[in-house]
């Protein structure tokens, strides 16, 4: 007998309720999204006509039968509203970051543990196409010994976005904090916990109000991994490269499943996830005193992965790759690369 799909809800419906948390809980015939929470606006319904609507959060955890909230509200509300959700035994998902401090990631762990709930943080980028091949190369040592890794999130907006709460004067706002999870996390995936952390974190477009570019240095012994943004990069800029004792690997462009989900494209379509070749990493080598190309096809990127972790975490007790230790650390990272930047010096983790 199948296991009866898990009663879930949506607790914001801008982007991310939007663009990847509807979408891919619809696609994954585990779940029945059967609520949200939207305090004035019903653009849920015209989604899913028969979903829930709730004015207050209370009333959304009051749904009958619901097991798993999605807490994708500004992040400031996170660890509020995701410890509220735990309090009401039910499993959560929190968009990254968890949580606004180190600490309060350890308590939304410790709470779910003691009620034998599952908390997850939605990295997403974990299953980017690109990042997934990255992974391959790291493991293959195909480069030899790696020396330098560096991890891009750069876009083209040389202007601020006005009324934006990710780019306003708030605790939450800030590039840090709203890309910066997913770099720190596929570091920490690729190489681990790092010796140091040295910091850059600046304003740099007329009328920011809050953090728009960073470059952040780990240390893992000699070697280094830099992870940067910046909104003046305009083209299909650098998204990673790696250099070692044997060549290097580097990458241009980015995973499209998020252009692909704002565009209506269903994650179950068979284009789903599938790298244009024009996009393929490349192998650089020395041979004989010649530099030789190779491309490299990207692995094929799926975030529905995500919530078929989730699923199975939660039917069958399987546990998620993403672990509890990864969020902590990469919290952690977060406030020492501010401590950082402030204080213009390394910080050891």
């Amino acid at each position: 007998m199948e296991p009866l799909p898990i009663r879930s809800a949506i607790a914001a419906f801008g982007m991310s309720g939007q663009v990847f948390h509807n979408p891919l809980l619809e696609a994954h015939a585990g779940f029945n999204w059967v609520a949200t929470f939207e305090r004035t606006t019903e653009r849920s319904r015209t989604v899913k006509g028969n979903v829930q609507i709730c004015r207050e959060f209370e009333a959304l955890l009051q749904v009958e039968g619901l097991e798993l909230v999605v807490v994708n509200t500004p992040h400031s509300l996170h660890f509020e509203m995701a410890l509220r959700v735990l309090e009401a035994n039910k499993h959560v998902v929190v968009e990254k970051p968890m949580a606004m401090a180190e600490k309060q990631v350890a308590q939304l762990y410790e709470a779910a543990r003691n009620r034998n709930l599952l908390i997850t943080c939605f990295q997403n980028r974990r299953f980017d196409s690109d990042f997934l091949t990255f992974k391959q190369v790291v493991i293959d040592k195909r480069i030899g010994d790696w020396k330098e890794a560096r991890l891009h999130f750069d876009r083209f907006r040389p202007e601020p976005i006005i009324n934006s709460w990710k780019e306003g004067e708030m605790d939450d706002s800030g590039i840090l904090l709203n890309l910066g999870p997913h770099l720190i996390d596929q570091a920490i995936v690729l190489f681990g916990k790092p010796d140091w952390v040295q910091a850059d974190i600046r304003k740099t477009r007329q009328g920011s109000v809050s953090d728009d570019a960073f470059e952040i240095v780990l240390a893992y012994g000699e070697k280094r991994c830099i992870l940067s943004v910046s909104y003046h990069v305009p083209g299909k800029p650098l998204k990673y490269s790696l250099h070692g004792t044997k060549g290097s690997w580097l990458k241009h462009g980015e995973d499209g499943q998020e252009v692909l989900l704002k565009s209506g494209v269903s994650p179950l379509s068979p284009e789903f996830g599938i790298e244009k070749p024009e996009n393929f990493g490349v192998f650089c080598s020395l041979t004989n005193g010649t530099f030789e190309y190779e491309t490299t096809p990207s692995c094929t990127g799926n975030y529905l992965l995500f919530y078929d972790q989730v699923f199975k975490a939660i039917r069958q007790g399987k546990p998620m790759e993403i672990l509890e230790d990864e969020i902590v650390l990469q919290h952690r990272i977060i406030e020492l690369a501010k401590q950082s930047s402030l204080e213009g010096k390394r910080i050891w983790v």
